[in-house]
């Protein structure tokens, strides 16, 4: 059977957006991306890149200092490479609700505002001229989406994951999650402060319960071994 998905809420803190790089002629100068609904979303291209960044950083303390690249290494096999697929796949984090809980057709018409930029002329104090600009910003909020496990590698052979296995992906990618401290624009200006929580087995968005989950395992890993993904050859032997 394939891995069951794990549940990933992002809580953002702040004002945040991820912009689309374009605006809205005689409106807004940047727009933020939305999802079929009109609401804000957060691609799973955005949220893959923003946890493997964070996942090397793991791997790197995991392995420590005694030369062993092993948490690299299945960092490297879980988002792949050039020659090699990666295992693991992340949907969009589509908006669930205002960090408040309120939900509805009045949260998704106040769910994007605008707000408004100026360069201030220091010899002046006026505002200086084709400085003003209007872009579109996100409240704090809660969006959800999914991480998923491969159950093939790219030839399409099966892959079978043991429970070592996933409990081991799974705490990767919790710990770097909990490292992700901001997703979107503007994030020099403490835009798009959020935590990223991905757990499998606690309410979505219960961010001790992750932290105390990734403690049991820590201490429960010393000692196992090496950190492996599934071979494809293996579990294609096995196979009747």
């Amino acid at each position: 059977d394939s891995p069951a998905p794990l549940d990933v809420t992002i809580v953002f803190r702040s004002d945040w957006g991820v912009s689309t790089g374009t605006g809205v002629a005689g409106g807004v100068d940047a727009v933020v991306e939305k999802d079929e609904r009109n609401l804000p979303v957060v691609r799973g291209t955005v949220l893959t890149g923003a946890i493997r960044e964070q996942a090397f950083v793991v791997a790197e303390a995991l392995d420590g200092d005694s030369g062993d690249k092993s948490w690299r290494r299945f960092v490297g096999a879980l988002f792949g490479s050039v020659r090699r697929a990666r295992l693991v796949s992340f949907s969009d984090a589509r908006f669930v609700s205002f960090s408040d809980g309120a939900v509805g057709s009045e949260s998704e018409r106040e769910a994007v505002h605008e707000v408004v930029s100026l360069s201030i002329d220091e010899r002046t104090g006026t505002a200086r001229e084709d400085f003003l600009r209007f872009f579109e910003r996100v409240g704090v909020c809660r969006l959800r989406g999914e991480v998923t496990l491969s159950d093939v590698d790219r030839d399409g052979r099966p892959l079978t994951w043991s429970d070592e296995q996933r409990d081991t992906a799974e705490l990767l990618l919790a710990l770097s999650g909990l490292l992700v401290r901001a997703i979107g624009s503007n994030r020099a200006a403490g835009d798009g402060v959020c935590d990223v929580l991905i757990h499998a087995d606690h309410e979505p968005g219960d961010t001790r319960a992750v932290k105390d989950w990734c403690r049991t395992q820590l201490g429960r890993w010393k000692g196992r071994g090496v950190p492996r993904v599934p071979a494809a050859d293996a579990a294609a032997a096995a196979a009747p």
